[in-house]
């Protein structure tokens, strides 16, 4: 009996979740599972992701494979990372420390992605005011155009009727 860690599809039409399963390879998709070990869910932001990582390493050891788009949520989370140094042969100790980097360095681009998210809102905002700084000076201009041409139609049409009262 050949067992995989695959999805299980959940949710509605149109709004999928799905639930990481250990199944029988044999079994169809949305069939009983052995086992649950999490879910994910494509619609959030951030692709929320939520895996026993006890059970899932439990069950690799027992020769599970995960299919490959379990496998790319495994590396999301750092099941994958761990069960790379479980086969090297690596200490707990060793695990334990690589871990930890893991998931600093991870930390470290999700905090530069943030201050690159933020930088870019700020250009976005900055370029936003410029345009309506210069907008407002254009309706300005517009406007002391106007009053220009107002002042000098007046001014054209008060000597006539001064001429006119002078002929009186």
């Amino acid at each position: 009996m050949a067992v995989h860690i695959r999805l299980k599809r959940m949710g509605r039409r149109k709004r999928p979740f799905y639930r990481v399963v250990v199944m029988d390879s044999k079994t169809r998709r949305d069939g009983a599972p052995i086992e649950r070990l999490g879910w994910f869910d494509p619609l959030v932001q951030d692709n929320s992701i939520k895996i026993n990582e006890e059970r899932t390493i439990h069950w690799l050891k027992l020769g599970a494979k995960p299919t490959d788009t379990v496998h790319g949520l495994m590396k999301t989370v750092g099941i994958a990372m761990k069960w790379h140094l479980i086969r090297a042969g690596k200490s707990e100790n060793e695990i334990d420390i690589a871990m930890k980097e893991w998931h600093d360095s991870k930390s470290l681009k999700a905090d530069e992605i943030v201050k690159a998210k933020m930088l870019k809102a700020e250009a976005e905002k900055k370029v936003l005011e410029e345009a309506e700084a210069k907008k407002a000076e254009e309706l300005k201009l517009a406007e002391e155009a106007e009053k220009a041409t107002e002042e000098v139609v007046e001014t054209e049409e008060t000597p006539a009727e001064d001429n006119s009262e002078d002929t009186k």
